[in-house]
């Protein structure tokens, strides 16, 4: 009898980690990819949360997060989650700018949030996979979101 518990406890266990490695976790879109990777200023939107020009930005969920106010998991929630777990290592003043409810634009050139410190001093060093320096918030992003 406790044999056939422990199994069944076992394959119940077995069974939430592999639904849970794919439910809930979703990746960017396609069309967030290629914006993130293209050599353009993104705008994160302040109202729905999605980068703009996006099917995320143009058909948000109605689904609001308590914790961070966004649509859940819409780019910003999921950066801002990710910050506050401590996934993504951000400045505090990076982490204010993505709470606040304002548009936000990411720099093409320094890979930061226009108008910020880190925009302001830009690395030198480029990654070799996407060409963004080193180190900023557009690299990062999108070494996490490939992980």
């Amino acid at each position: 009898m406790v044999k056939k518990i422990t199994l069944l406890m076992m394959a119940a266990a077995f069974a939430m980690t592999i639904a849970g490695c794919h439910t809930g976790q979703k990746k960017m879109s396609k069309e967030a990819g290629e914006k993130m990777m293209a050599k353009k200023n993104i705008v994160l939107s302040g109202k729905t949360g999605g980068i703009v020009g996006t099917p995320e930005d143009n058909r948000p969920t109605r689904n609001i997060n308590p914790a961070t106010g966004y649509p859940v998991r819409c780019t910003r929630d999921r950066w801002i989650m990710a910050a506050r777990e401590g996934k993504l290592k951000v400045s505090p003043e990076t982490l204010k700018l993505l709470e606040s409810r304002k548009n936000l634009t990411i720099s093409s050139k320094t890979g930061e949030i226009v108008g910020s410190k880190a925009d302001k001093k830009p690395k030198k060093v480029k990654c070799k996979y996407c060409g963004f320096p080193e180190g900023s918030l557009r690299q990062r992003i999108i070494i996490m979101e490939e992980l």
